[in-house]
């Protein structure tokens, strides 16, 4: 096994436990997301706030996982470079 299967092994193992982890933990990173925007822009971060949903790191937490699924097909069937 070469250095970049295990390093693309590595890669898609963080990638798809850093999406399983935002989609668990969604709820919790849409308030700070929005707690952060309240105290960062006053008035205007107030109006963003309330559009800080859990829909959207779940959106990212799916992305991540396909990004890693994605990314250990690649190590597991190279093709041809």
């Amino acid at each position: 096994m070469t250095l970049g299967a295990v390093l693309g092994i590595l890669f898609a193992v963080a990638t798809i436990g850093g999406g399983v982890v935002t989609i668990v933990f969604r709820a919790r990173i849409a308030a700070w997301n929005a707690q952060a925007n309240r105290d960062s822009f006053g008035t205007f971060g107030e109006r963003v706030a309330r559009n800080s949903t859990p829909a959207w790191p779940a959106i990212i937490g799916v992305g991540l996982i396909l990004v890693g699924v994605v990314t250990l097909l690649r190590v597991i069937f190279p093709g041809s470079n």
